[in-house]
């Protein structure tokens, strides 16, 4: 069945086709023909015949038997050309595939709409309760010839019911190679990944020319990093298409033989046995790029979420991990030096890409070297098949060689005798301010100029020790690597939705000096990532915050305002920034000893 996303008031499946014994079925002479076809009929309604015809398949010829229910309203226009036309061009795109079948066919039109005390529509297991409880019709019909496909005009717009026909046509295919695999299944299970995944695939390749599955996108950006494959539904037709592509649409049915029956474990050894891992892999480094495609070439406007950023400014081991068939991504970043990289740990597959290079995906290399002032990135993408999920170790080692050549030798020179003012001497934890807050103050502006709030809700996480600046008197400074995140969902009181997810990760070191109330500081290797997602009604999009976001400092010259346990600072200006950055700490310790590395 599918789910129109559209409208969440009628968002329950417009049809849904379930097999039944031909030897039941003639026409609508008989008392309560079509009354089992859907509960809610009572047994005993009566139905008008209104189409019979005939459509080829690649096992032969199949007959479709169109009836009406007396639900159906007098000004109600049945789609009868439209679906029979569906059906007719879905037989087609089946003989093109060159193998499949159906049973006979039986469509009901039927005026029924949702109850009035109809289910949370993003409930499916009860949507499939409230609106179509087959389990007795499906348990009686699997040894049948006749598959049942019901359409409910009223839910679906006529412009949109060939796409529909066209997937609920797919089902009955379904039913015909796989009847076991079928059986008994119900919305929501593990097996909607390709149930109703591979179902979608075919509604687009019979109708390449519309964007039938778009809304379907957000869900599956939004799934993927986190969660494998099988947790997907309708928007697994993403990776059904470029398995399509990849290997011919007749291996989507193949593969609807080898598809098994049972829970989630089941159907994760299945996915993973698809296709090979280096296959996988090149499946997720696709999506990351955005080459992936419709059945007929247009490009798929997948929109890939950002990973977890893991940044190297001084010598350290980071451990990745991802889910079972999950399409992890993570960016690597590294500051000023000479790297040494190792890794070990390895479970599944993984390459990496420089986003700022037009070269391909590749191994990490072993060695690089990333100028003062610069930063060098990498893209991870990685997937494991096995139930350890995806692991990978990164130790990276800077070579004590060349440390003061990363961008603060002449600033050293230049500020020889400078002074230190003692009061910024300490370890200070930042209190408000710096990118978080000055980004969420921008949103919110934003967002409260869109409407009015019917609720309005942030929430702010942080590393603590993180957030904490370490200023020594001998003219450095140090601040480890902090996570910072917030959250915020509006809601108009038409419902509409507004937000934003902000995170952002900084870390560096560095020198500093003071002169007329200026703290002048050098950042001997500093490095910041940081993405804010924005949510506007029913659009969500993703920016990657620029290089010089940070918690803490970057190089530049403060307005500072120190006092004993207080510390104030403002940088006046910011490129294409609309108002100032400020940063407020309070002391929490002292400062490192002079010889503190």
């Amino acid at each position: 069945m599918r789910l129109l996303t559209k409208a969440l008031a009628i968002s329950c499946c417009a049809a849904f086709p379930v097999a039944f014994a031909a030897a039941a079925r003639a026409d609508c002479t008989i008392p309560g023909y079509a009354a089992d076809a859907e509960p809610r009929l009572g047994g005993s309604a009566s139905c008008d015949d209104i189409a019979t015809f005939n459509i080829q398949t690649p096992r032969g010829p199949r007959q479709v038997h169109m009836v009406r229910d007396q639900t159906i309203r007098d000004d109600w226009a049945v789609p009868v050309e439209t679906t029979r036309m569906a059906i007719e061009r879905s037989a087609e795109t089946l003989r093109e595939i060159g193998r499949g079948t159906v049973p006979n066919l039986l469509v009901v039109v039927t005026g029924l709409l949702p109850s009035a005390t109809a289910p949370d529509p993003r409930d499916p297991e009860a949507v499939e309760a409230d609106r179509r409880s087959f389990a007795e019709g499906v348990a009686d019909g699997r040894s049948g010839d006749e598959c049942l496909i019901l359409v409910y005009p009223g839910n679906v717009a006529e412009e949109e019911l060939d796409v529909m026909v066209a997937h609920e046509f797919f089902h009955c295919v379904q039913y015909a190679l796989a009847p076991e695999q079928m059986r008994g299944r119900r919305a929501g299970r593990p097996d909607d990944w390709w149930v109703e995944g591979s179902a979608e695939w075919f509604a687009n390749l019979a109708y390449p020319e519309r964007d039938a599955s778009a809304s379907y996108l957000p869900a599956y950006d939004k799934r993927t990093p986190d969660h494998p494959i099988v947790d997907s539904s309708y928007d697994a037709f993403v990776f059904w298409s470029w398995y399509g592509r990849s290997w011919g649409p007749a291996a989507v049915l193949n593969y609807l033989h080898l598809a098994p029956d049972g829970g989630k474990a089941a159907q994760l050894d299945a996915a993973a046995e698809v296709i090979d891992r280096e296959h996988w892999q090149e499946y997720l480094q696709d999506y990351l790029d955005r080459d992936l495609l419709y059945p007929d070439a247009r490009r798929l406007p997948v929109n890939p979420k950002p990973g977890e950023s893991f940044l190297w400014t001084e010598d350290a081991t980071r451990s990745l991990k991802g889910e079972r068939l999950a399409l992890y991504r993570a960016d690597l970043i590294f500051t000023c030096g000479r790297w040494t990289i190792e890794t070990r740990d390895e479970v599944g597959g993984w390459k990496v890409r420089d986003p700022a290079e037009t070269g391909g995906w590749r191994e990490l290399p072993e060695r690089i070297e990333v100028e003062a002032g610069e930063e060098k990135r990498f893209r991870l993408g990685g997937i494991g098949l096995t139930d350890e999920g995806f692991r990978l170790t990164i130790q990276a080692t800077r070579d004590e060689a060349g440390r003061e050549a990363c961008g603060c030798g002449g600033y050293r020179e230049r500020t020889r005798g400078a002074d230190h003012d003692s009061c910024l001497v300490g370890t200070w934890r930042l209190t408000s301010g710096g990118l978080n807050e000055w980004l969420a103050t921008q949103l919110e502006a934003i967002e409260r100029a869109s409407g009015t709030w019917a609720s309005y809700d942030t929430e702010t996480t942080a590393d603590d020790e993180g957030r904490k600046l370490t200023v020594g008197g001998d003219g450095r400074y140090h601040y480890g690597v902090s996570t910072i995140g917030t959250t915020t969902d509006a809601y108009t009181e038409k419902g509409d939705h507004y937000g934003s997810r902000i995170r952002a990760s900084g870390g560096g070191a560095g020198y500093w000096s003071t002169k007329n109330g200026i703290l002048d500081v050098c950042a001997l290797s500093e490095a910041s990532a940081g993405t804010a997602e924005l949510i506007l009604k029913d659009e969500r999009m993703t920016v990657r915050l620029p290089q010089y976001f940070s918690e803490h400092l970057y190089s530049a010259g403060y307005v500072y305002d120190c006092s004993e346990g207080h510390l104030h600072l403002r940088i006046a200006r910011m490129p294409g920034a609309p108002a100032p950055m400020e940063w407020d700490y309070e002391k929490v310790g002292p400062g490192p000893p002079p010889d503190d590395p």
